[in-house]
């Protein structure tokens, strides 16, 4: 029987007819073993962009379906172990890294357009949802019914877990945000400050120079301000947060009228 590593491989096939091995090979529902190789190789196989990512898509979604990945010492991984392996055989042999990792973890099946957090929430795993969103999984994302992953997950569990690591990854995205709205402000400090000093030592150009001090300061901020509320990161933060604001609303809702429930 071919490994997972020799499949991927194989060289002189067509790109469906690898996919349909590699499916095959998968749905036989055995531990596959995940390492740097297995994703260095799949990512190195000189063919269009899209069987690279429908390989890795294929081998992530077969470890979030039956959270059955092993390492070469057949010791049992998690999915934050087998998204380490990617992160870090992605950094070491592809350039630019985030956006292509980015691509490949927001990459969505040609059936179903479901991305790899689609499937997360169907198989109620929790971990990988974590992780997923940690690694910067997209969670608005509408698959081919037009949903996102929050609108699929049932088990009040996953999605208390989907809602709050969405929440977490907004306010990574408003740090971010505030930290390159400092690009801005900074220059302008430390010009205004330049300018106050000096007007100290220049008496006769006090007034002028405190002017131009107040107008850097004013300026940078402005800037700041600007970079922040217009940044992506900011962006993608507020619509997480609309996205999830409504679910928390029914969520505690739901547990209002148990309570009710109990105590009636």
């Amino acid at each position: 029987m071919n490994t997972l590593l020799e499949i991927v491989c194989r060289k002189g096939i067509r790109h469906n007819e690898k996919i349909t091995e590699l499916k095959e090979f998968l749905n036989k529902n055995i531990k596959i073993p995940i390492d740097k190789e297995l994703f260095k190789s799949a990512l190195s196989i000189e063919d269009a962009v899209d069987i690279r990512k429908d390989m890795v898509y294929l081998i992530l979604h077969y470890c979030i379906e039956h959270d059955s990945a092993i390492s070469e010492k057949k010791e049992k991984l998690s999915f934050q172990d087998v998204m380490k392996i990617l992160d870090e055989t992605v950094n070491r042999f592809i350039t630019p890294q985030y956006f292509y990792f980015y691509k490949l973890i927001n990459f969505q099946d040609q059936s179903s357009k479901n991305t790899l957090l689609h499937q997360a929430v169907i198989s109620n795993n929790t971990e990988a949802i974590e992780a997923l969103l940690k690694h910067g999984a997209n969670s608005l994302i509408r698959n081919k019914e037009d949903k996102m992953p929050l609108d699929l997950a049932q088990e009040e569990k996953t999605r208390e877990a989907l809602i709050k690591y969405m929440q977490d990854q907004a306010k990574s995205k408003k740090e971010s945000a505030r930290c390159n709205s400092l690009i801005g402000i900074i220059p302008g400090v430390f010009l205004g400050i330049g300018l106050g000093v000096g007007s100290a030592l220049v008496p006769s150009m006090t007034i002028i120079l405190c002017t131009l001090a107040v107008s850097a300061l004013v300026a940078g901020i402005a800037v700041g301000v600007a970079i922040y509320f217009l940044s992506q990161d900011y962006k993608q933060a507020k619509s997480i947060e609309e996205a999830v604001n409504p679910q928390l609303s029914s969520v505690k809702y739901e547990k209002t009228v148990d309570n009710k429930a109990v105590l009636g």
